[in-house]
């Protein structure tokens, strides 16, 4: 892989989690960037995976996520 910094990838992420005994937090903050294709296209179909032991009991998403 390849790359000219932060400007030539599409979408640009920022991972912050927290885990404790009794909680795991996790927030993840995306920004598109449609300069660093040619021509620019809308990304489709883009999914963040987070396997969990346990159940979930509150999660909260923008926009909205299953």
């Amino acid at each position: 892989v390849c790359s000219n910094g932060i400007q030539s990838t599409p979408l640009n992420l920022v991972v912050y989690w927290k885990c404790t005994a009794s909680t795991t937090d996790l927030r993840v903050d995306y920004r598109y960037n449609p300069e660093a294709m040619q021509p620019p296209a809308a990304l489709t179909n883009v999914q963040v995976l987070v396997p969990v032991n346990g159940g979930v009991t509150n999660m909260q998403s923008l926009p909205n996520a299953v």
